[in-house]
Formats: C-alpha cells, structure tokens, sequence
C-alpha cells in the first residue's frame, strides 16, 4: 500500500509592452507606431492525493486498486491596456479576471493474472475499470462568462498478451480515455501579447472521450529487437487547437 499528497503553488507575472508598425507593400512605415501593454498575472495551486493498495487473489493473480483525487484552483488575471494621448488606458472590453475551480475524484480496480494453455504457451490478462467524478467551474468577475461542468464517466481497460516464447509475444488491447481541456484552454481572454498571433480559449469545450484499439507483436533476438504497433483510434467531443472563425480568421486555442 502506498499514500502520497503532493501541493504545487504557482505564481506568475507577465508584463509586455507591444509596438505594432503599420506597413506599406514596400516595406515602408505608415504613420506612428501603435502601442499597447498587457499584464498576466495568475495564482493557482494544484494539489494531488493519491491511495494504492495491491494484494494476491491467486498463485498467478493479484487485485490493484486505489484512489487519486486532483483539486485546483486558479485566479488569472489579464488586462490590455492602449496608449491614448501619452497615456496608457484599460481596454475594459479586452481586461478581465478568470477564477477557476476544479475537482477529480477517480476511483480504480485493476486484475492481472497470467495462465498456460496447451503446449505451455503464456497467456497474460490484464482487466480493469476506473470511475471518475469530475465537478468544475469558471467564472470572470465581470460575469462575461460562467460555466459549471458535472460529470461521472466509466473507463474500462483490458489487455490480452499470448507469449510464443518468453521473447515473443503478441498482444490486444483496448482502452477508453479521457482528455479534459486545461485552464488555457478554457480561459475566454484574447491575448494579444504576440500581435500576430492572438489566442484564446473556449469556456464550452467539453472533455475528449478517445476509444483507442492496440495490436501488436515483438520479438527480441540477441542483437535487437522487433517491434509492430496497428492502431485505431475513436474520438468523441475531439477538441482542436484552432477553429476558423466566421470572418475566415483562424483562432487559437491554447
């Protein structure tokens, strides 16, 4: 049995001044420079629990089992700021601060054994569950945008493993995945710290549940080794780094 608790407190300030140029087709300023300046601060602390307990159910066969518990909570706050008459002015419609609370609850049981069939060949079993609770929300303190997610999923997993001989084997398996979005991803601000390049995130995006199908066969000889992997994968709520925006611009999503 093991137990562990970790906590990781994160705390970062970025400042950035921007001078945008307008240009001619030669190359050839056009008129001032614009400037703008943006700060991102952002505070947060992600703490993990995790319990594992493994024990024998047979000469061949042992249970594992356990818990892990994520919990995060981040503040990140954003503001854009233009230089107007040698001053710079907050541009309220591009400023905001996004709080974000999130908690995962998973719990998990796993059984392997390995058997022999005729001739003594090696078979290996490895079949398993996890369920998991998944509880967020985010909000911004102008309200502009608010969500909550509550959702219990089911992820089995299994994999079977016939050994021809202790260095050869072939193997199956199948496994369903989870791919939650990160804060960057659902966090609504546009940055326009790289003017060229201004991204931002989706409060919507729901978690990607990947069915992913493995087949494969190795084989170790004295000097190397063989190895051959055929996959499929089957994707549900897939979630992109961009998506085309309706004026024919592409919109990133970190």
């Amino acid at each position: 049995m093991s137990v562990s608790i970790t906590t990781s407190i994160e705390n970062e300030r970025q400042n950035t001044d921007i001078t945008s140029q307008s240009l001619d087709k030669n190359n050839i300023s056009i008129g001032n420079p614009y400037l703008q300046r943006t700060h991102n601060y952002e505070k947060g602390t992600i703490s993990n629990a995790k319990w594992d307990y493994s024990f024998p159910v047979s000469p061949k066969g042992h249970i594992e089992t356990g818990y892990k518990g994520i919990y995060r909570h981040i503040n990140a706050d954003y503001e854009s700021s233009d230089l107007i008459n040698s001053v710079y002015i907050v541009n309220t419609a591009a400023s905001n601060i996004f709080i974000f609370k999130e908690q995962v609850h998973g719990l998990y049981a796993l059984y392997n054994t390995s058997f022999n069939s005729k001739g003594n060949r090696d078979w290996k079993l490895d079949i398993g569950v996890r369920g998991e609770q998944v509880v967020n929300d985010g909000n911004t303190k102008t309200n502009s945008t608010s969500f909550s997610n509550s959702y219990f999923k089911f992820f089995p997993t299994a994999s079977l493993a016939y050994y021809v001989k202790p260095e050869e084997f072939w193997k199956f398996s199948y496994g369903k995945r989870i791919n939650r979005p990160g804060l960057g991803q659902l966090n609504p601000f546009i940055d326009i710290t790289d003017s060229l390049n201004p991204h931002g995130g989706n409060p919507n995006l729901k978690p990607e549940i990947i069915h992913a199908f493995e087949f494969g066969y190795d084989k170790e000889w004295t000097n190397f080794t063989f190895s051959s992997n055929l996959f499929y994968r089957y994707s549900i709520n897939t979630i992109r780094q961009y998506e085309l925006q309706p004026n024919g611009a592409s919109q990133v999503f970190l």
